[in-house]
């Protein structure tokens, strides 16, 4: 994170992955999370996010009502945000997969990435800057990636 931190610590709005690695993360600094995800966030994940010792706050059911939940405390906190998808050092931490890929499996010519709100593809794609192919793959039921294409903006 190299967004200045501020006492009041990270916050973050997630479906799940995210907020876990937000999580993780502020607990290896040892600063404060407040991780917001919608209700229908994976068990696990949100397991996974109180283990990492978050402020966990679950409502909503979708991924656009956890943003605004945290957008609203961030106003009322000051603590520093960390976007799902939305911001440079994001993608940049997501490329690391891409790195991480290339480490292990050298011979690949293509991944199949899934697709939420677009973090992890855009850092992977990133990182191999065409040397391979990148298919992105979202839920039928969650095409989130088709209809910002459609609309030509997020």
């Amino acid at each position: 994170m190299s967004r200045k931190l501020t006492p009041a610590g990270v916050v973050a709005a997630s479906g799940g992955n995210h907020g876990a690695a937000v999580a993780f993360a502020a607990m290896k600094l040892g600063v404060p999370a407040k991780i917001f995800v919608p209700s229908v966030a994976s068990p696990a994940k949100i397991q996974q996010i109180k283990e990492y010792g978050a402020d966990l706050v679950v409502g909503g059911e979708r991924y656009a009502d956890a943003l605004l939940a945290s957008e609203a405390w961030l106003a009322e906190s000051g603590a520093t945000r960390i976007h799902a998808f939305d911001q440079v050092e994001t993608i940049r931490g997501q490329g690391t997969v891409g790195l991480e890929f290339e480490q292990q499996a050298r011979d690949l010519d293509t991944l199949f990435i899934s697709v939420g709100g677009g973090g992890l593809i855009a850092g992977v794609s990133a990182w191999y800057r065409g040397r391979i192919k990148i298919v992105g793959v979202e839920p039928e039921l969650a095409p989130t990636l088709t209809r910002a294409l459609e609309a030509g903006h997020p």
